[in-house]
């Protein structure tokens, strides 16, 4: 797949986007913040938020528009965008309107879930997609899964404060590595402007945050970081490609991927119940039950995705680098997030559910409550 940029960026290049792309997402931020309570755009209160007052949240569209600037702002260093950039960017922002639409009236899963596949669909044709099969249909079944279910498992992350945002800042920091090193600019350049608008964004999220990032700013990054992740990985093997792709993003698929894993086995119902299911069982919430304030939470989430995506911007190509990636993989998954969440645990601090068990069973406790929550709902 040719790349539609120069080879490489240099500083200057890049340096001025990327500054850019920071300063507009932290004014952007807040200016939007004292906007959206006058338009409405509020995550207002019952039973499953923990946030003390209504909160703003319109933070993702401060961070789209920031990175789409930064590319825009970047097309007299690298040329046209291409198709493949304009593509993905062109589709994030249906993605954003639809995450809109959900903060402000509610969607039903299965309507969110089938106009993110049309948005998947149209960033495939234009060339964005895994080519692992050689059978094209597969290869773009493969890519649509990736892409709508990054989105989605992103936003299932963003249920803490400054959970999300800082995950994506560090994936968005781990593809661009990957995109310099394989020589793809275009996608190393948005990589940084994700990087970057995440970081402004991230100044008034982290706790206690003062506005939200909302479906709309969650699933966008997820989208965008799905389709980076897939270009940055160009190139290698399919099973290199598999790994450098997912570890950077690792984080939001694994929490996504195990909590809806044990809301089935809690008796979640059917495929539609399970969509539309929520609880207090992702993963920050699981280190706060470990003893772990807001702030010490989400280090603790930022340190396992940075534990997961730096070996991968460091090793992907590299002699051996696949089975050195596979190896910090089982090893993340044997540990789970108990090591992370005791590193920050304060002294003294409750642990709930302690065990010397293996690590299904310590997990299973710390679950068992959200998991509670979803059966009781049902």
């Amino acid at each position: 797949m040719p790349e539609l940029s120069p080879p490489a960026l240099t500083p200057e290049a890049w340096a001025w986007p990327l500054g850019i792309s920071f300063v507009a997402a932290a004014v952007g931020t807040a200016a939007l913040r004292w906007a959206a309570p006058r338009l409405g755009m509020l995550d207002r209160l019952d039973s499953r938020k923990n946030h003390p007052r209504p909160m703003p949240l319109l933070g993702g569209l401060a961070v789209y528009l920031s990175v789409v600037g930064a590319c825009l702002l970047a097309r007299s260093a690298m040329g046209r965008l291409g198709i493949r950039p304009t593509a993905l960017l062109a589709a994030s922002f249906v993605v954003l309107a639809l995450g809109l639409w959900d903060d402000r009236t509610g969607l039903r899963a299965r309507r969110r879930l089938l106009i993110q596949l049309v948005c998947a669909a149209g960033v495939i044709a234009a060339g964005v997609r895994f080519a692992w099969f050689g059978w094209l249909p597969a290869d773009c079944l493969v890519s649509a899964l990736w892409l709508v279910g990054l989105a989605n498992a992103m936003n299932c992350l963003d249920c803490a404060d400054g959970a999300a945002a800082g995950v994506a800042a560090i994936g968005a920091g781990a593809l661009a590595l990957i995109a310099a090193r394989n020589g793809h600019a275009g996608t190393e350049l948005a990589a940084l402007a994700v990087l970057a608008a995440c970081v402004g964004f991230w100044v008034f999220n982290f706790p206690p945050a003062s506005i939200f990032l909302g479906d709309a700013g969650s699933t966008v990054l997820g989208f965008l970081l799905g389709g980076l992740s897939i270009e940055a990985t160009q190139g290698f093997s399919p099973l290199t490609q598999a790994w450098a792709a997912a570890l950077p993003v690792a984080v939001p698929v694994w929490d996504i991927v195990l909590v809806h894993a044990r809301r089935y086995r809690a008796g979640a119902g059917g495929l539609r119940a399970l969509l539309e299911s929520s609880g207090h069982d992702h993963l920050p919430h699981r280190l706060r039950r470990l003893g772990l304030t807001p702030r010490r939470a989400a280090l603790g989430v930022y340190l396992m995705a940075a534990f997961l995506a730096i070996p991968a911007a460091l090793l992907a190509g590299r002699p051996h680098g696949t089975a050195a990636m596979i190896a910090i993989t089982l090893a993340a998954l044997v540990s789970g997030e108990r090591p992370f969440g005791l590193v920050l645990r304060q002294r003294g601090s409750p642990v709930l559910g302690a065990t010397r068990h293996v690590p299904a069973l310590r997990l299973r406790r710390c679950c068992a409550a959200g998991a509670e929550e979803v059966k009781d709902a049902n």
